[in-house]
């Protein structure tokens, strides 16, 4: 009988799709089970039904949807209630428990498997997926012998495969026993979730290494304190170290017809030759050192006339020395006193900070939850809350607002700057703008390349921007002063709203505008209004992301918002290199097949406005050129500030909780950004 039957399991599986139920259900396909971190093959009886621990296929509760992903899920079956005859299923994702796959390929010696792995070799997304991939190379009766890729060492390419990360110096080789390799139709997976490591096979050359450490560590930062120079100097100084592609060692091997060790010998003879010419002295002095190694009674004589001759000459010195110090060390015990004062002082200063932190500790807490139940309750009441500020604010601006009366239009003009580089290629503008951000506008260096893509992608689209947050302005300065050699105009939104404001930024001599407090009053009302400006770049400054929260979410169908507080490690200097960039001499070009920002969709966006930002998204990768920080940009840039403009964090944190391409400290840190638990 299966009354009270119970079985819990956690198995490796694939998952699957209509096959095996339904048109349309996603399954889960049961490969491996998993006991004391070891896979082994269920045993099913394919005679007696297929229920409890006789299932080959489970229910898919949770986890990935993507046909073909492999993982580990851990599942339960138990006698179903209400049918009896069946058993009743619950599976969770594990998304901690990975395999570890198998591949082979077929090579000759060292030199052709470190070319594969350079060039051609590719890594499906399946094994993407998993906990590495050992790929063998040798193999004899027992063993493989192979080489161990972790998944941080993959990085995606256009096709979707993976191919081993460039920057890579060296693999961890393995040897595994043929027994331990499972096969399942064209996958293989090793029987164990974690693998012995051995030695070290080097990808890149030692010298290689070194040559790229020094072209990390030559920053422009470090190369203008030591060096001094210009930004164009300091890229020929890369360049010129690029350009070296092989050690003194290997062109004096190759030079002479030896042996690389044969000519680091040579090399450390000549270096010992020199160091002795240029440490030489005369031959007098080496005369009289060779006299006094050897005649023990010379020395000791040389010495005592030595000692005399200096104790003569350095009297006056000594006497004067030896009153210094006896002055010295009666002014030390009266230090040594006053000291012992002020420590006694110091212990009870130190008790009373402690209890003031308490206190002011103790008040923070109070405050902050009082603070979040005030944000809380604002959230739910947000939408009366705008419906009554826009009411409000188009009553007293209609009845309190003379049409005839000409307001203040209050517009600081930008300075023109003396440029120092001028550039017609959008990745020079790039590197420039990433540069200018990180070094003067506070910009984290990490994520510096990411806002430099995005600022030059709206600027290409022609999309004004939101700067919320802090360094706004500098964060603008720095775009201005490195596309057009000048200073941000800047229109200060302390006045009411009118159409003159339009006609002032038309004609305004400068480049890129801030609008700074477009929260004021009624101008949120007008972006739209003033976004027509195409031939301006613009830039709306508030100096809090959450005053956005009462703003329409129709606002980001005119421009495009981003919370700078994510980006900002530090207060901006705002010495800003002058750049000029000859745009629209070349056309931004992006694979129309690019796919679509699926986690738009899930957040519930407009197609219309998902086109837009999918247009941003594909121009900014373009630019930026570094797939690795591809997702991470997708996240910080696109998809947090619309989720909590929209209040959609929760469902994000979900979705970023399951992306393969976010390290553990890349999804604390979205977390953290979205200011959700």
């Amino acid at each position: 009988m299966d009354n009270n039957i119970r079985v819990e399991k956690c198995s490796i599986c694939r998952v699957t799709g209509s096959s095996i139920g339904m048109e349309g259900d996603i399954y889960l396909e049961r490969l491996f089970d998993i006991e004391d971190d070891r896979l082994s093959v269920p045993i099913i009886n394919e005679d007696a039904p297929k229920k409890f621990g006789n299932r080959t296929w489970l229910y898919k509760n949770d986890g990935p949807n993507s046909i073909g992903y492999i993982g580990c899920w851990r599942w339960s079956a138990k006698t179903n209630k209400n049918k009896p005859e069946s058993d009743y299923v619950r599976s969770t994702f594990i998304q901690e428990i990975r395999p570890i796959f198998v591949d082979s390929i077929t090579v000759q010696n060292n030199e052709q498997l470190i070319s594969a792995l350079k060039n051609e070799y590719r890594i499906s997304a399946n094994e993407r997926n998993g906990n590495g991939i050992i790929l063998i190379y040798k193999s004899n009766s027992r063993c493989y012998q192979g080489v161990y890729i972790p998944p941080e060492k993959m990085i995606e390419i256009e096709t979707g495969d993976y191919i081993l990360n460039p920057d890579t110096a060296y693999l961890r080789t393995v040897v595994i026993d043929r027994a331990d390799v499972l096969p399942f139709e064209n996958e293989k997976i090793y029987r164990f979730l974690s693998v012995n490591l051995g030695g070290t096979l080097l990808i890149k050359s030692p010298f290689e290494v070194i040559k790229q450490y020094f072209l990390k560590n030559a920053t422009w930062k470090t190369y203008s304190r030591m060096v001094g120079g210009t930004h164009a100097e300091h890229n020929e100084l890369k360049a010129f170290i690029e350009s070296i592609n092989e050690s003194i060692e290997v062109q004096i091997a190759r030079e002479c017809g030896i042996s690389e060790d044969d000519a680091s010998s040579y090399i450390n003879k000549f270096m010992n030759e020199i160091e002795k010419y240029f440490s030489s002295k005369d031959l007098e002095t080496e005369a009289l050192q060779l006299l006094l190694t050897r005649d023990e009674n010379l020395r000791m004589e040389c010495e005592k006339v030595a000692e005399a001759c200096w104790k003569e000459e350095n009297a006056k010195i000594v006497k004067s020395a030896e009153e210094n110090i006896s002055t010295l060390e009666k002014t030390l015990e009266k230090i040594k006193s006053e000291l012992e004062q002020k420590q006694i002082e110091l212990r009870q200063a130190n008790v009373d900070l402690e209890k003031w932190k308490e206190d002011h500790r103790r008040l923070e807490e109070e405050f902050d939850e009082e603070i979040q139940k005030k944000i809380q309750n604002a959230k739910h009441s947000v939408g009366g809350l705008l419906a009554d500020t826009v009411y409000v604010n188009e009553l007293l601006g209609t009845s309190g607002r003379d049409e005839n009366k000409n307001n203040e239009i209050n517009y600081c003009r930008g300075e023109f700057k003396e440029t120092e580089e001028t550039f017609s290629r959008i990745e020079d503008a790039h590197d420039l703008l990433t540069h200018n951000l990180h070094e003067f506008a506070g910009v984290n260096e990490d994520y510096a390349p990411i806002l430099s893509s995005m600022l030059l992608s709206t600027f290409e689209n022609h999309i004004p921007m939101v700067l919320a947050g802090p360094n706004g302005e500098a964060i603008a300065e720095a775009f201005s002063h490195t596309l057009f050699s000048s200073s941000c105009g800047c229109l200060e939104c302390n006045e009411e709203y009118s159409k003159d404001v339009k006609k002032c930024i038309f004609d305004a001599p400068d480049p890129v505008i801030c609008i700074d407090g477009f929260t004021n009053f009624n101008w949120l009302h007008s972006v739209p209004d003033i976004c027509s400006c195409r031939e301006k770049t613009l830039f709306f400054l508030t100096p809090y992301f959450e005053e956005l929260f009462l703003a329409p979410k129709g606002l980001v169908s005119y421009v495009f918002p981003i919370s700078t507080s994510e980006f900002v490690e530090e207060l901006p200097t705002e010495d800003y290199i002058a750049g000029l960039y000859n745009s629209g001499q070349e056309e931004i070009r992006y694979a129309e097949s690019e796919r679509k920002i699926l986690e738009l969709n899930d957040l519930g966006m407009a197609r219309t406005l998902q086109k837009k930002y999918q247009r941003i998204y594909a121009s900014a990768k373009v630019i930026m050129a570094d797939r690795r920080k591809n997702t991470l940009m997708r996240y910080m840039t696109l998809l947090i500030p619309y989720a909590v403009l929209t209040g959609t964090s929760e469902k994000l944190k979900e979705i970023a909780s399951t992306e393969n391409l976010l390290s553990d400290e890349d999804k604390n840190n979205l977390v953290y950004f979205m200011g959700v638990e």
